[in-house]
């Protein structure tokens, strides 16, 4: 008797066990934040378990580049692995990217992409070296850290691989004024509309309103001068002197391995592939199989081409980062030719 009472017990209890463990799968199932967080834990562990463990590259790595300045990084191959810090230019595709390392997470069990808080204000020069070298210090593997951020000098035994990409300055700030104020797919509208200041142009307001209500997001130097202000890092006088801030920005070019353009998106990737195919490789093809969604989900929700006038007043505002983003451009291009993309069909 007492043998069929122990049994019935231990029944009872594997039932009540069971039913504890089913109601707390349950509650994670609906709550907001399980998705990601088991996400998140079970990333490395499909990663691994992928067929995909050969990073597949559609255009072959390379050993050297001719033509490259002795001292200059620009377009130099990088053959062993290291942490990529990427500069992420407001409306510039960085989203699209950093998607892109995060499906690394899936394919190939890399570290998950770090996000550094945005820290463009000069200002905020302390705050963003000790930031970042918290990052850089916390890898304990190689890997892939992006935020809004200006170039930050690093001392040399500390520094990554520099990469960023930069868009036609007109097309960027139309985008990026129409986006803080209706956002996009994977932008919440509300939330970018807290981040709008008191004389900001109003959530309903087209471009040219702005600037004919006079509104502080038209008419400040900050909003035109970008780029050169971001590439030319945290020193006073990028903020102080735009002639100072692009000469800085485009010496300061020659640090990075790369510096793409959003409009040749694919070649971009086709760049970063064949310079650092060991955190890179996989990107054109991961980039190709999601390029349909990831086009959708941050395509600003609604845009207005400002007149005529608005638009001379603007290219001239915008002459510095213009100037700027002409260099990168020539720069780009000629070491595309150096790498010979294009000359393939497939790369």
């Amino acid at each position: 008797m007492r043998s069929q009472f122990c049994r019935l017990d231990k029944l009872i209890w594997g039932f009540v066990i069971c039913l504890i463990t089913w109601l707390i799968w349950v509650t994670f199932l609906n709550t907001s934040s399980y998705s990601h967080n088991v996400g998140r834990m079970l990333l490395p562990v499909i990663g691994r378990m992928s067929s995909h463990t050969v990073r597949h590259t559609i255009c072959s790595p390379v050993d050297t580049v001719p033509g490259i300045p002795e001292g200059s990084l620009y377009g130099r191959p990088v053959p062993e692995a290291k942490t990529i810090m990427f500069n992420s230019v407001p409306k510039c595709g960085s989203r699209t990217l950093v998607w892109v390392f995060w499906d690394f997470v899936r394919q190939f069990a890399t570290p998950d992409p770090v996000y550094v808080e945005y820290m463009l204000s000069i200002r905020e020069y302390e705050k963003s070296i000790s930031k970042i070298r918290e990052q850089l210090a916390e890898q304990t593997r190689p890997g892939f850290i992006h935020g809004h951020y200006r170039y930050a000098e690093l001392p040399e035994n500390e520094r990554p691989v520099f990469a960023s990409m930069i868009r036609e300055p007109l097309s960027r700030y139309i985008s990026w004024y129409y986006f803080m104020r209706h956002g996009d797919a994977d932008m919440n509208k509300t939330q970018l509309l807290k981040n709008l200041g008191p004389h900001a142009a109003r959530p309903n307001e087209t471009l040219d309103e702005c600037f004919h209500n006079n509104r502080a997001d038209c008419k400040e130097p900050f909003y035109y001068e970008l780029n050169v202000r971001l590439f030319c890092g945290y020193d006073p006088q990028c903020d102080k002197n735009p002639q100072y801030a692009l000469n800085k920005a485009k010496e300061n070019l020659e640090k990075y391995m790369v510096i793409g353009l959003m409009e040749e998106y694919e070649d971009t990737l086709k760049v970063m592939e064949k310079l650092m195919p060991s955190m890179c490789g996989g990107a054109v093809k991961t980039y190709r199989d999601m390029l349909g969604q990831s086009a959708q989900n941050s395509k600003t929700t609604f845009k207005k081409k400002p007149s005529k006038e608005i638009e001379t007043y603007l290219k001239e505002k915008l002459k510095y980062d213009i100037e700027f983003y002409e260099y990168v451009k020539d720069r780009f291009h000629k070491l595309k030719d150096q790498l010979g993309i294009g000359s393939t069909p497939d790369c």
